[in-house]
C-alpha cells in the first residue's frame, strides 16, 4: 500500500507542477514556420506554489495590444504594480501564462474555465501564450476541444508583456509555467507559479473580494 501511495504522489508532483520546456519528443519535432523565437521557461518548481508579491524595481509604464483568434483586440497597461485594461471594467483580473504544449497548464484549464463562469461578474481571465505561437486556426481549433470561455491572446506582443509581467514580479526571465497574476481593483493581489487546484483558486478569489 505505501509503494502504490509513493507512486501515486509522485504522479500528482510530475504532472501538476510547472513546466521547464518541450519534452524531447518535441523538441525532435522539426519547427514549423509558427515556432516561437523566444526562450522562456526553463525551471520546475513545485505545485500550487502560492507568493506574496514581490517589490520590484519601478519600471517605466508599458502598453501592450493583444489580440485573439476571433480579431478582439484588448489594451493593456502595466505601470509598476498595476494593470490597466481597456475594455474590461471588472474588479478581478488574473493574467494566466501558459503554453499548449505544457500538461500542467492544459490541466488547469478547466478550472480557469469553471472559474470564469461561476465568477464572470467580478473575474476577467486574461490567458496568454508563451513560447507557443499558435495561428488563429489553431488557436480556434485548441479553444473549441478545451471550451474555453475567457479571453486568449496569440498576440505578437506577448513575449515582451510576458517578460515585463516577470520584471514587475522580480522573477528571472526563465521562470516556470503555468503563472497566473491576481489583480485586484487593477493592483497586484497576488501571482502562483505553478498549476492550483480548484479549491485553492476559489478560496484566493474569496480572499481577495474580501481585501478592502
Amino acid at each position: 500500500m505505501k509503494r502504490v501511495s509513493f507512486f501515486f504522489l509522485l504522479f500528482l508532483l510530475l504532472f501538476l507542477g510547472a513546466c521547464s520546456k518541450k519534452s524531447e519528443t518535441e523538441e525532435q519535432i522539426p519547427p514549423s514556420s509558427t515556432a516561437p523565437a523566444i526562450d522562456l521557461p526553463v525551471k520546475t518548481a513545485a505545485p500550487y506554489v502560492n507568493m506574496a508579491p514581490k517589490m520590484p524595481i519601478d519600471p517605466l509604464p508599458a502598453h501592450f495590444l493583444l489580440t485573439n483568434a476571433e480579431g478582439e483586440e484588448l489594451n493593456v497597461t502595466l505601470d509598476h504594480d498595476k494593470v490597466t485594461l481597456s475594455a474590461i471594467h471588472k474588479p478581478l483580473v488574473m493574467i494566466n501564462l501558459f503554453a499548449t504544449w505544457c500538461p500542467p497548464c492544459r490541466a488547469e484549464i478547466p478550472y480557469l474555465t469553471q472559474l470564469q463562469k461561476k465568477h464572470k461578474k467580478e473575474l476577467a481571465i486574461i490567458g496568454v501564450l508563451v513560447n507557443d505561437e499558435q495561428n488563429d486556426t489553431q488557436l480556434h481549433t485548441f479553444l473549441k476541444k478545451n471550451k474555453i470561455n475567457y479571453f486568449i491572446s496569440n498576440a505578437k506582443e506577448n513575449d515582451t508583456l510576458t517578460k515585463q509581467i516577470a520584471k514587475r514580479l522580480g522573477l528571472l526571465e526563465n521562470f516556470p509555467i503555468p503563472l497566473s497574476v491576481l489583480y485586484k481593483d487593477g493592483k497586484l493581489y497576488r501571482y502562483y507559479e505553478g498549476a492550483m487546484p480548484i479549491e485553492m483558486m476559489e478560496n484566493e478569489i474569496k480572499q481577495a473580494r474580501k481585501q478592502p
